[in-house]
C-alpha cells in the first residue's frame, strides 16, 4: 500500500505557541486553500485562522468543532467565511503531539453519507496500518 505524505501546514510566527502541530496531506491542503478569498485586497482564509486557533489549544475534542468519530479518527468541522456558506470536514487522527489530517470533504447534511463513512473508515485503516510519512514543507 502506498503511504500518504503529510507536511506541516501551520508554520507561521505563532508556531511556537501551538500545543499540537498540524500535518496535512496534499488533498487536505488543496481543500483548505479552496476557502481562500480576497478581502479589501488582502488574502484571507477563515479555515486557516480556525486551524491556527485549534493548534494553539491542542486540538481539544469538544464534541462540536472537533469530534471523535471511530477507529481513532476525529473530524474537524469547518465553515467558509463571509459570503461563503460551504461547510466541510477535515478527517484525521492524533500521533503524539501532532494532528494528522489525511482526507476531507464538503458536507451539507447533518448525518454522514455512506461515501463519507467510507472516507472515515479509510483514515482509520491508514492510522492503524501506519500508512503515512512525515514530509518536509515544500
Amino acid at each position: 500500500m502506498k503511504k500518504i505524505i503529510v507536511r506541516p501546514l501551520l508554520i507561521g510566527k505563532s508556531r511556537n505557541l501551538y500545543k499540537k502541530d498540524l500535518y496535512v496531506s496534499d488533498e487536505v491542503s488543496t481543500f483548505i486553500h479552496s476557502f481562500d478569498r480576497k478581502d479589501n485586497y488582502k488574502s484571507v482564509n477563515v479555515v486557516l485562522l480556525k486551524l491556527d486557533y485549534f493548534a494553539r489549544g491542542g486540538f481539544s475534542v469538544d464534541g462540536s468543532n472537533i469530534k471523535y468519530e471511530w477507529g481513532g479518527v476525529y473530524r474537524i468541522a469547518i465553515k467558509g467565511g463571509k459570503g461563503d456558506n460551504r461547510e466541510g470536514r477535515i478527517i484525521g487522527f492524533f500521533d503524539e503531539n501532532k494532528f494528522i489530517a489525511v482526507c476531507s470533504f464538503y458536507k451539507n447534511e447533518q448525518k454522514l453519507r455512506k461515501d463519507q463513512r467510507k472516507i472515515i473508515a479509510k483514515v482509520s485503516r491508514i492510522k492503524r496500518d501506519k500508512q503515512w510519512l512525515y514530509g518536509i514543507q515544500g
